[in-house]
């Protein structure tokens, strides 16, 4: 975690790189996206929620543009997204992300693939938090199930 005397420095470098990545390559290039999603994470480990979801989207705009929807980049981003929802608590939103990460991750990686069983496990999360037990049972135990396959075949 990121102290606070240090925030306003680790923040003031990330604005920087991005201002120098727009000067530099223009507003559609991938590291302007890695920028912003750098300037996301960090407010998101500031538990500055609304402003990291706000960076998150403009990185998943940018790389979606420059590098395509399948591109990981892309579905990591989302995926911090959803986490960032779900810390302030919007559940649904958190899920409708984090879906769609796996819908995608799992076109690109077939359904048996460990990053497709750590997104089941986030939503497994959302749903516990949401009160809805069997679903979060039910995703857990598949996270668990497709985590036992992969490792003992590995």
């Amino acid at each position: 975690r990121i102290r606070r005397r240090e925030t306003q420095r680790v923040l003031d470098s990330v604005k920087s790189e991005l201002n120098d990545n727009l000067q530099r390559y223009g507003p559609r290039h991938p590291l302007v996206g890695l920028s912003h999603n750098s300037l996301g994470l960090v407010h998101m480990y500031t538990e500055n929620y609304e402003d990291a979801i706000l960076e998150f989207e403009k990185s998943i705009t940018v790389n979606n543009k420059a590098l395509g929807l399948k591109h990981p980049d892309v579905y990591a981003t989302l995926m911090f997204k959803g986490l960032a929802q779900l810390a302030l608590e919007r559940y649904d939103e958190a899920i409708v992300s984090m879906l769609r990460v796996r819908r995608c991750r799992e076109n690109v990686l077939g359904n048996k693939h460990k990053e497709v069983g750590q997104i089941l496990n986030n939503l497994a999360c959302v749903q516990y938090e949401l009160g809805h037990f069997k679903k979060a049972e039910t995703l857990f135990q598949e996270a668990l199930d497709m985590q036992r396959e992969i490792f003992t075949t590995e």
